[in-house]
C-alpha cells in the first residue's frame, strides 16, 4: 500500500484536525485503489458516507470495496490525523486572482432601440398577416380589434417536432 505523505504545510505549522475536512483543503493524492487523483476531502466525506451507509449502490463502486477491505489510503490517512490530534494532510485553498483594468461600457442610442424596430418578423406579424389580408393596416402590426388565432397549448410540441 501507498506510504503517507505529510502535506508541507502541515508539516510548517499545527493545523486544527477540524480544517482537514472542510472546503479549504485541497490536498490531493494518488489513489493506488482506483487509479485516480483523489481530492482527499471527497475521500473524507465519502468514508464517513460508507460508515454510516449512505452511500448508494452504484456511487463510488470502487471506493467502496476499497474501504470495506481496509485498502483505503485515505482511512490510513484520517486514522493517522486522528492519532496526531491535528491535520496532516492539508493545504490551503489560495484562489488565483487576476487584477484587471475595468473599462467602463458605453451603450450607445442605436444599441438601446434594436429591441424597438418594427421590421423583425414575429409570431404576432405572422398572424396580423393571416388574418388582415383584407384590412388596410400597417404591414407588420396588429390592428386593435385582431384576436390572434394561435393554439398556446401545442406550442411546445410545434417546436419540438419542428426541431426533429
Amino acid at each position: 500500500m501507498g506510504q503517507l505523505v505529510i502535506s508541507k504545510e502541515a508539516k510548517e505549522k499545527v493545523i486544527p484536525l477540524s480544517k482537514s475536512r472542510s472546503g479549504c483543503n485541497m490536498h490531493s493524492f494518488s489513489c493506488e485503489s482506483t487509479g485516480r487523483i483523489a481530492n482527499y476531502v471527497v475521500c473524507q466525506h465519502t468514508v464517513l458516507a460508507f460508515k454510516d451507509k449512505r452511500l448508494g449502490a452504484n456511487s463510488f463502486v470502487d471506493c467502496q470495496g476499497c474501504i470495506g477491505s481496509s485498502k483505503c489510503l485515505a482511512v490510513r490517512m484520517m486514522i493517522a490525523e486522528r492519532k496526531a490530534g491535528r491535520a496532516l494532510f492539508y493545504e490551503e485553498y489560495v484562489p488565483k486572482t487576476v487584477e484587471v483594468d475595468v473599462q467602463p461600457v458605453v451603450v450607445s442610442k442605436s444599441w438601446r432601440s434594436i429591441g424597438r424596430q418594427t421590421n423583425k418578423v414575429s409570431s404576432a406579424n405572422k398572424v396580423n398577416k393571416a388574418n388582415n389580408t383584407n384590412k388596410a393596416s400597417k404591414p407588420n402590426t396588429l390592428h386593435k380589434d385582431d384576436k390572434p388565432n394561435i393554439d398556446a397549448s401545442n406550442m411546445f410540441a410545434d417546436m419540438v417536432s419542428a426541431t426533429d
